[in-house]
């Protein structure tokens, strides 16, 4: 059985590679949950597995920076990044603090959730959608 520190440290590496198919092998098959501010709460591996591997995978323009050593304590880990646009001539530019936190018990991510302000995201939404033409204008 993976120990919390392992899960910690397995969960990190394969954020930052953005290996969702690892990541999501860390989940509990069935009782797991990730909470997203955009796309709900999804329960079960395969659900968590399938938001990841679709939006995420199309969300390659989305970077973080780890802005503090994750702190793990006890069953909990927290982590804190900056999360970041990629423009397409490869500078970034900062959208919003983001803290991520997992629970786990008996060698299994449990519960994850991220917390981050939405507002930063939905402008560029609304932006993109203003110049494709898709989408009401922001308001």
């Amino acid at each position: 059985m993976r120990t919390n520190q392992e899960l910690s440290r397995l969960s990190a590496e394969r954020n930052r590679a953005q290996d969702w198919h690892g990541y999501c092998e860390l989940f509990h098959p069935t009782e797991s949950v990730y909470i997203d501010p955009f796309f709900g709460e999804l329960k079960g591996q395969d659900k968590i597995r399938t938001w990841f591997t679709s939006v995420m995978s199309e969300a390659r323009r989305v970077a973080f920076d780890v802005l503090f050593e994750p702190t793990l304590c006890g069953d909990t880990v927290v982590v804190e990044s900056l999360m970041k646009a990629v423009n397409s001539d490869g500078t970034a530019t900062a959208l919003a603090r983001f803290c991520h936190v997992e629970r786990y018990r008996n060698g299994w991510i449990v519960y994850a959730a991220d917390y981050y302000d939405t507002h930063p995201l939905r402008q560029q939404l609304a932006r993109a959608s203003q110049r494709t033409g898709i989408g009401p204008p922001p308001g």
